[in-house]
C-alpha cells in the first residue's frame, strides 16, 4: 500500500509538471524568396533551431514566460521581438526577413 501510494504520487507529479510548458512555430518568409536556413532563437535560453526547407519552424517544451525571440540569417536584417508563452499553447508567429541595406 506505501508504495502504490508513491508511484501515485510520483505520477501525479510527473503529469502536472510536464504541463508547464507551451510551443512556438511558423513559417520565415524571405523578401528575395531565395530558399535559405534561418535561425530562430530565445534569446539567454538553450531554444535554438533553424527553418527547414520550406522556411516552417517549431520549438517545443518550452516554460512559461516571457522571451525574446531573435530571427536571422546572413545577409538579412535580424528582427527581435519580445513574446509570451503560455501553459499548453502553441505560439505562431511569421516572419519576413528583408534583405541588408549595407
Amino acid at each position: 500500500m506505501k508504495h502504490l501510494f508513491l508511484l501515485m504520487l510520483l505520477f501525479i507529479y510527473n503529469i502536472s509538471f510536464s504541463q508547464n510548458s507551451g510551443s512556438l512555430s511558423g513559417k520565415i518568409t524571405i523578401e528575395s524568396k531565395t530558399a535559405q536556413p534561418v535561425t530562430v532563437e530565445l534569446l539567454k535560453t538553450k531554444f535554438k533551431t533553424q527553418t527547414d526547407s520550406l522556411g516552417n519552424y517549431k520549438i517545443e517544451n518550452i516554460a512559461n514566460g516571457d522571451y525574446r525571440i531573435q530571427i536571422g540569417c546572413l545577409g538579412l536584417k535580424t528582427i527581435t521581438k519580445n513574446i509570451s508563452v503560455k501553459e499548453n499553447e502553441t505560439l505562431i508567429l511569421d516572419f519576413e526577413l528583408k534583405e541588408n541595406e549595407n
